[in-house]
């Protein structure tokens, strides 16, 4: 909780510390939420069963990696790092010229495969198909 408070003040209201089941559901759910708050998007956290009855620990291992991600993206950040760096826009502007350019450009995708054929596909033994019937 205090890491998530640490990005995001306030994310996560209260921590209750009693034994109970109930409350402990109620800390993962408050820090799901506090995920959710700083930034984290819904494929990248997981539900309360997924740790707390272990049904999908790998979901669990997802969303630290991510909140660590988006932890780097924060401003001052110079804290350990956990996961790839969050990426960043890219935007280009083109000129109507470099656009009209392009739709007669021919991709290297399209209708051409240099030669390839499916020629010495027999790789291997041949199959073998044995009949009881006689």
């Amino acid at each position: 909780f205090r890491l998530v408070n640490k990005f995001c003040d306030g994310a996560v209201k209260k921590v209750d510390t009693s034994s109970a089941v109930f409350k402990q559901r109620a800390n993962l759910e408050a820090f799901i939420q506090g995920c959710k708050t700083f930034g984290l998007k819904d494929q990248e956290v997981f539900q309360v069963n997924d740790l707390f009855e272990s049904k999908n620990i790998p979901q669990f291992t997802q969303c630290i990696v991510a909140l660590g991600r988006y932890a780097q993206s924060q401003p001052g950040y110079d804290g350990p790092i956990l996961g790839p760096k969050h990426s960043e826009g890219n935007i280009r502007d083109f000129s109507q010229d470099q656009l009209d350019a392009g739709k007669h450009m021919i991709g290297l995708q399209m209708g051409s495969n240099k030669g390839a054929s499916q020629a010495g596909g027999d790789f291997g033994r041949p199959r073998q198909i044995h009949s009881e019937f006689k």
